[in-house]
């Protein structure tokens, strides 16, 4: 009898274990991976965090912890990178191989997982496609070039469609607003570093994705994250009036935008050691020598922090219109209120200061420009 209430005891403390709130249990099969340290990690406070940790030994491992709530966790399987994944208390399952892991368990994280299968067929099929564009392109085959960019575009139309749809399926989940911050994230890459062909994420893509959010995935941290980068853009969208600045000229002069006097005034975004900036302004130096005399002012808003690089660049390129700059680089308060990522950036006023487009270069510049002064 004693013997069967100590096991009924020690039965009855393994159970409470395991079905204590918060733990969490991730058992791993996988391949391509050398043996070694497993960790499960979660960014904190500029550090990481480690949740749980074991050892890697023939493909599998075994990791237990726990978590307070549903949070973004990293799998680290030693020097190989890691993979992000939404965990919370509950078994976790991996399997797969080298580049291809699949994390199943919880419904935050199924859904996740869902996401991210929409994601990497997107990158395989575009990179395909990008590969028959480039054939085309050294073949010289034009018309080829064109239908192989109209099918990447129509691959990007499906994948947001597909994605959106999980959004507004799953309004209030983690998974959907982290989906958003990510594409967030990707929009904001730098120009000079996007490897695709075509940009797969745009402002709007984002706008859209953001208000299909429910509101406790408006209100999670990163659909507030994403909410208040699109607050800010709202306010330089086409359609709003342009948020006044001051900024001084190289000469100390303070100049003002909404003091600028024309009927049409262009907001250039450039820097002295910007390439595709310096490429640009033979165009723009044209269009101003055209449209100068009829009413257009252009407003050089410079991100560089040398003032004599800056003067420099200026002569160089006989630039002749308004320049402006407070010299501290991509801290400038003007790009910081115009939400400035890359440059060049453009941004194109009526006589109202209302903005009519952003980012037009070359031809499409110039016509919008004749248009609004007509």
């Amino acid at each position: 009898m004693k013997d069967k209430i100590l096991l009924i005891f020690f039965w009855s403390v393994l159970v409470l274990n395991a079905c204590t709130p918060g733990k969490f249990c991730i058992e791993g099969e996988v391949e391509g991976f050398p043996d070694g340290e497993v960790l499960v990690l979660q960014w904190m406070n500029d550090q990481w965090d480690t949740l749980s940790s074991g050892k890697l030994e023939n493909g599998k491992f075994r990791l237990e912890g726990r978590v307070d709530s549903l949070i973004l966790a990293h799998l680290s399987l030693g020097q190989v990178g890691s993979e992000k994944f939404l965990l919370e208390e509950g078994k976790f399952e991996v399997k797969g191989e080298r580049g291809r892991l699949v994390i199943g368990g919880g419904v935050a994280q199924d859904l996740f997982a869902r996401f991210g299968n929409n994601t990497v067929c997107l990158w395989e099929e575009m990179r395909r496609l990008e590969n028959r564009f480039y054939e085309l392109q050294k073949a010289g085959d034009t018309l080829g070039m064109e239908r192989a960019v109209k099918d990447i575009e129509r691959l990007i139309d499906e994948y947001h469609v597909r994605e959106n749809t999980l959004i507004l399926e799953n309004p209030n989940s983690m998974a959907s607003a982290y989906v958003v911050y990510s594409a967030l994230n990707l929009l904001n890459v730098p120009a000079f570093m996007r490897v695709a062909l075509i940009h797969p994420v745009t402002y709007e893509r984002v706008r859209e994705k953001y208000y299909a959010l429910g509101d406790t995935g408006k209100a999670s941290y990163y659909g507030k994250i994403v909410g208040n980068y699109v607050e800010k853009q709202e306010r330089v969208a086409v359609g709003a009036i342009a948020p006044d600045f001051t900024l001084e000229s190289p000469t100390g002069e303070k100049i003002s935008l909404h003091g600028i006097k024309g009927k049409v005034k262009l907001v250039d975004f450039w820097a002295s050691w910007c390439s595709p900036c310096r490429g640009e302004n033979p165009n723009v130096l044209r269009i101003y020598k055209r449209f100068h005399d009829k009413g257009l002012e252009i407003i050089g808003v410079s991100l560089d922090d040398n003032k004599e690089r800056w003067e420099k660049a200026i002569q160089e390129d006989g630039l002749g219109w308004l320049h402006v700059s407070d010299l501290k680089g991509w801290k400038s308060m003007a790009a910081e209120l115009y939400q400035v990522r890359s440059i060049p950036a453009t941004f194109l006023l009526d006589k109202d200061n209302r903005i009519v487009a952003k980012n037009l270069r070359g031809e499409e510049l110039e016509k919008a420009i004749e248009k609004l002064l007509k």
